[in-house]
């Protein structure tokens, strides 16, 4: 029988456990204590396509510009959701509401549209306001 892997699978804990290491052409790891599987990664030898590249540079533009603010991140977005790292939120994040291409192309971070916590904190007990 021969199981042919296309995506990453989440693994439910089997018989013998969650599976780790390297098994033919498959990977086996956990990741925040769900067990991962996927196929082994391919090297592309074609030229990437203009989708391909402006994905890429979206994404260099947006891990360059989070950089700096790594450890904060890690933090600020420690909750966004179960199965993310702090880092890696706030990349999905500013991805979908931070990032916008200009005219020419090329690709920026809107620092209006853009964050660097997530999540509601609590108001002060004693709230007041003086006009």
């Amino acid at each position: 029988m021969r199981i042919l892997l296309l995506k990453k699978e989440v693994l439910k804990s089997g018989a013998n456990g969650n599976f780790s290491g390297k098994a033919g052409s498959v990977v086996g790891y956990v990741l925040n204590g769900q067990g991962i599987i996927r196929g082994m990664p391919r090297r592309k030898k074609k030229k990437p396509t203009a989708k391909e590249q402006a994905n890429r540079d979206k994404f260099a533009m947006l891990q360059f510009w989070l950089q700096p603010l790594l450890h904060y991140l890690r933090i600020g977005f420690k909750d966004y959701a179960p199965t993310f790292q702090g880092f890696v939120a706030a990349k999905s994040y500013n991805n979908k509401y931070a990032l916008q291409q200009r005219e020419e192309g090329c690709f920026f971070v809107n620092p209006a549209l853009a964050l660097i916590s997530h999540g509601a904190l609590p108001l002060p007990e004693a709230l007041q306001m003086e006009e």
